[in-house]
């Protein structure tokens, strides 16, 4: 009997507490065991691998936009052959084809500064339009460039700054942008649809370090040329090693100071070599498995409540974070990684409210009956009369793993209102997905890859109100 009550008090105490003086414990990482209270030797190497590895899925997500901008900073510098301040000039489908979710529709043209090494960068942009966006490494947007900027396309001379820089006494002609870190992409679409005028405008932007300014260089344009490039974040345990190296690249935010004690146990240190150590090793190898696995959980299925677009739409929002990352009482931490696992870059022009300024993203990870969208099986969407853009909608379509441009056979990844399609006679048009053309929807076709999976981004340029009141909806892709 008091054997019975033993085991029944010990038994209240821990369902009560969580915790038991002598015996065991099953929990979700298996049998604890105790001993006076004390967890035993063998639980606490147990408890501490849990630490650490929950910590490491953590820091996974916490991760995402920082190791993409390392990731694509190696890229510029290798593959493209870039220099800080050169630009990149993205045209072709193939150019296009390892920007992660690029725009299939309009030319980019982008470049990394580091300006530890630059010093202050001028950023001289032409009146007309041009849409930008300066980038830092957490993928938060110091500022708006062009037409999505304060200077509404009227052209602007800029001062960007970073960590610790100060303004030059003889600065005053310049806007002044300031940056919280080293590294910088500047990112622009020329968005004249007059070819000669866009033509212009592209070399009339101009980069040049601030210590140039009374003889400035003209700025480096270097086509792609359909080398292979990226833009994702590294695959592997070249993902921690990534941190560890931007993490000593560039100063300590106040917002991460706890997420970097974290990561000392684990052996990422500002200041120190990474180079973990077996147990360390195995627990961030076993983290890059599972961080991954919430991330696509995270952005192709999101929880958010603020990512619905309408009730019992399959269509959501992929992104809900504004420029800064943070909204009152916290920061962004899901909507960032959604977002950066799966795109690049965070602007107000692509945060916008205003009418018929900026752009409007919508994704769609599932078809309306709730499957993944299957790239063996055939889809519609029936897009309704007069799309809401001031400027022109476009659908895309993207390889879910890759999460870059479909690599189909054809290079047509979307099609928009620029393109040459087919309109119902209502003004309606309905777009095909799917390994075989329909006949006679040919224009209308976007073809997909048996054995892979796809999802698609919906675009709006300078979203109308009928978008913002919901008074016009899109329907979900389904199958047909």
């Amino acid at each position: 009997m008091k054997k019975l009550l033993l085991t029944l008090a010990l038994s209240i105490f821990v369902a009560t507490t969580g915790f038991a003086q002598t015996g065991t414990v099953k929990t979700r990482i298996g049998t604890l065991e105790y001993e006076k209270g004390y967890p035993s030797l063998e639980s606490v190497d147990k408890l501490f691998d849990e630490i650490d590895f929950q910590r490491a899925c953590q820091a996974y997500l916490w991760g995402l936009p920082m190791t993409a901008t390392e990731a694509f900073v190696e890229s510029f510098k290798k593959d493209l052959g870039g220099e800080w301040g050169d630009l990149i000039e993205v045209k072709t489908f193939q150019d296009r084809s390892y920007g992660i979710t690029a725009n299939a529709t309009t030319d980019y043209m982008f470049t990394w500064v580091d300006l530890a090494e630059t010093g202050p960068m001028i950023i001289d942009v032409p009146a007309g339009l041009i849409a930008g966006f300066i980038s830092d490494v957490w993928q938060r947007s110091p500022a708006d460039l062009g037409v999505p900027g304060d200077f509404k396309g009227k052209g602007a001379k800029h001062i960007l700054l970073g960590p610790g820089q100060t303004v030059p006494s003889d600065a005053g002609e310049y806007n002044v942008i300031r940056s919280e870190t080293n590294h910088n992409m500047i990112l622009i679409r020329v968005v004249d649809p007059n070819p000669k005028v866009a033509a212009k405008l592209k070399v009339a932007f101009q980069l040049y370090p601030y210590s140039d300014k009374a003889v400035p260089k003209k700025t480096k344009i270097i086509p792609v040329g359909g080398r292979v490039w990226k833009t994702t974040q590294p695959e592997g345990f070249k993902y921690w090693e990534s941190m560890a190296s931007l993490i000593n690249k560039e100063p300590v935010n106040e917002r991460d100071r706890l997420i970097l004690a974290t990561l000392k146990p684990l052996g990422i240190e500002k200041g120190k070599a990474f180079k973990p150590n077996a147990r360390q090793q195995k627990i961030l190898e076993e983290a890059l498995v599972v961080g991954e696995a919430m991330a696509r959980a995270n952005g192709f299925d999101t929880r958010l409540k603020e990512a619905e677009y309408v009730e019992g739409s399959q269509w959501d929002f992929p992104l809900v974070v504004n420029p800064t990352q943070r909204e009152k009482h916290v920061d962004q931490l899901d909507g960032r990684a959604a977002w950066t696992y799966e795109a690049l870059g965070i602007s107000k022009g692509m945060t916008t409210t205003k009418i018929g300024v900026g752009s409007i993203y919508l994704g769609e990870y599932q078809s309306k009956d709730g499957e993944w969208l299957d790239g063996s099986k055939s889809y519609k969407l029936h897009v309704p009369p007069n799309p809401p853009a001031k400027n022109f909608w476009s659908i895309t379509v993207y390889h879910n793993l890759t999460r870059y441009l479909i690599q189909n056979g054809n290079e047509i990844a979307d099609k928009s209102s620029r393109g040459d399609i087919t309109k119902n006679k209502d003004g309606s048009v309905d777009i095909y997905f799917g390994p075989t053309a329909p006949e006679g929807r040919e224009k209308n076709w976007i073809k997909t890859v048996p054995d892979e999976a796809w999802f698609a981004y919906f675009r709006l340029y300078g979203p109308l109100q009928k978008f913002f009141d919901r008074s016009w909806v899109l329907p979900d892709i389904e199958k047909y």
